[in-house]
């Protein structure tokens, strides 16, 4: 992971070029220069390649504490609709719902949309960014510019259901949403009936044993950075905690990536090979399946999400056809 945008390209040309020894020292390089540089306070980087697994590091957790390690927590902002895509998948696989459980099943009489059709919105729709809903809720006031979620609640949210698209057409394509995705995990916590954070604990990151993903702010744990200076974390609430909401370390991406691309067992009862069938164009330059989005070098598919909130910006992603994998 890492708090700089500069992480995500470097990432990303990582996981494509398959990187060797060679590109690990250009790593640590741009690493040591982005904190240097001022573009971030740390970074903190596990990669994956045929039988090595490497991690990296430079900068402070805080400007008055040390250098972070494997282990240290980060917010890992949207690659937490990963985890909750793998939610609905999983609840699924157990019959608590289906890909067409629409809004209104969900919620009943508790919503009126001025916009009906938002009533049959599908959970699957929610997953894939293709439920028509606009990226963030139209009654979401961004009052609080460094903590812009903070204080938007479940009745909010069902506010932002209501008001949605109130005299335009939903259209079906690609849009991405963390209005979407948000309400999905809060709509599996209402099916679940412990609400998102704790079904999400309980079904995904337990059984894939990511000991340091979690919503609560851990003891070692890297401040967010930006222009230069720490900026506070993120609050949000179980209404749209499921669009961004997760913590985690290097560690934990990478025993996910070992677990994703067959290096350890895999825990869950969904079949995790069809949460890679492709199931919507995102316009041309990547796919999405119901867990991913989808590039390709060549025609070789990679796996990936990224993540940004305030302080943090983070990648996540892996080649099943040799591995490589990058967090």
């Amino acid at each position: 992971m890492s708090v700089t945008r500069l992480a995500v390209a470097c990432c990303c040309a990582l996981v494509v070029s398959m990187a060797n020894a060679s590109a690990e020292l250009s790593l640590q390089e741009w690493a040591d220069k982005t904190v240097t540089d001022g573009d971030a306070l740390s970074v903190s980087v596990l990669t994956h390649e045929g039988d090595a697994t490497r991690y990296l590091s430079a900068g402070k957790t805080h400007p008055d504490e040390g250098a972070p390690g494997p282990d240290t927590q980060y917010e890992i902002g949207s690659i937490t609709k990963v985890f909750t895509n793998l939610l609905l998948a999983e609840m699924v696989a157990t019959g608590d719902v289906t890909d067409t459980t629409t809004l209104g099943d969900v919620f009943g009489d508790e919503i009126a949309p001025l916009n009906p059709a938002v009533r049959d919105i599908t959970l699957l729709e929610l997953a894939t960014h293709t439920s028509g809903l606009p990226r963030l809720p139209v009654n979401m006031m961004f009052s609080n510019a460094v903590d812009p979620y903070a204080g938007y609640d479940a009745e909010k949210l069902k506010g932002g259901i209501n008001l949605t698209r109130a005299v335009q057409p939903l259209v079906k394509r690609y849009a991405y949403s963390n209005f979407g995705v948000g309400l999905l995990g809060h709509s599996l916590g209402r099916i679940d009936g412990g609400g998102y954070r704790a079904a999400l604990k309980r079904r995904i990151l337990d059984p894939l044993e990511l000991e340091h993903a979690a919503f609560a702010i851990g003891n070692d744990r890297a401040v967010g950075w930006r222009g230069g200076e720490v900026v506070p974390n993120w609050t949000m609430t179980d209404a749209l905690t499921a669009a961004g909401g997760l913590r985690a370390s290097a560690s934990d991406l990478g025993r996910f990536g070992e677990i994703m691309r067959g290096a350890a067992p895999w825990p869950l009862k969904q079949d995790r090979d069809a949460g890679r069938k492709i199931l919507a164009d995102a316009g041309g330059s990547f796919d999405v399946s119901r867990i991913w989005h989808v590039a390709r070098a060549d025609s070789t598919p990679i796996y990936w999400h990224n993540g940004g909130t305030g302080g943090y910006l983070s990648f996540f992603g892996f080649r099943p056809d040799n591995g490589a994998t990058i967090a």
